[in-house]
């Protein structure tokens, strides 16, 4: 569990608790001012922490020889072209082409490459919406 859902979790608890305890509302709106920016100082820092380790683990763009660069940028679409291509020579070419479970395989693998590129534009042009599962205050 992160952070970020421990403290929402007991912000939204002490949100509904301090109005009922204490009776100064000012003051009660104070220490809920407090406690968001907390819960937003807390989110941020466990953001930048993550992006840290990526940085670290995989290493900045920039530090990368050119090379390093190109290939690392093209193995998603060479993996498509391959898969695709593949599969489009074993259905053109069935006598001599892949067996029945092999372009099973490429179909399934064709299938889940093409819904990773273009997916969600797909559902979102269809009227789907899953705003419902990002965080709260990162829906648009």
């Amino acid at each position: 569990m992160s952070a970020t859902a421990i403290v929402t979790g007991v912000a939204g608890l002490l949100k509904q608790v301090l109005p009922r305890v204490l009776t100064d509302k000012d003051k009660a709106a104070e220490i809920e001012e407090r406690l968001e920016l907390e819960l937003h100082r807390a989110a941020q820092d466990e953001r930048s922490e993550f992006y840290s380790f990526i940085l670290d683990f995989e290493g900045r763009a920039a530090e990368m020889p050119r090379s390093v660069q190109i290939i690392r940028a093209l193995i998603r679409p060479l993996i498509t072209v391959l898969v695709v291509f593949g599969y489009l020579w074993g259905f053109l070419h069935p006598q001599d082409g892949f067996t029945p479970d092999q372009m099973a395989m490429l179909h399934t693998w064709g299938l889940l490459i093409l819904g990773f590129w273009f997916g969600e534009r797909a559902l979102k042009n269809l009227g789907a919406n899953f705003k419902f599962l990002a965080p709260k205050g990162q829906q648009d």
